[in-house]
């Protein structure tokens, strides 16, 4: 049963997708996606550890 769900929601991540490139897509352009996925993006790695410390894949 848990396969079912997680099954369906590629399908509705996908009209979720078309939803939001229909309204803020054809406002904004695909610049606006860029630079809002960019920031949580950025902020994940931080979160993450991937800067700084001692096993950190990158050094600032």
């Amino acid at each position: 049963m848990g396969t079912g769900y997680l099954q369906t929601g590629y399908y509705a991540g996908f009209f979720l997708a078309v939803a939001l490139n229909y309204t803020i897509g054809a406002a904004f352009g695909w610049a606006f996606y860029l630079q809002n996925g960019l920031v949580p993006f950025i902020a994940l790695l931080v979160v993450l550890g991937f800067f700084g410390g001692n096993f950190a894949l990158f050094s600032l």
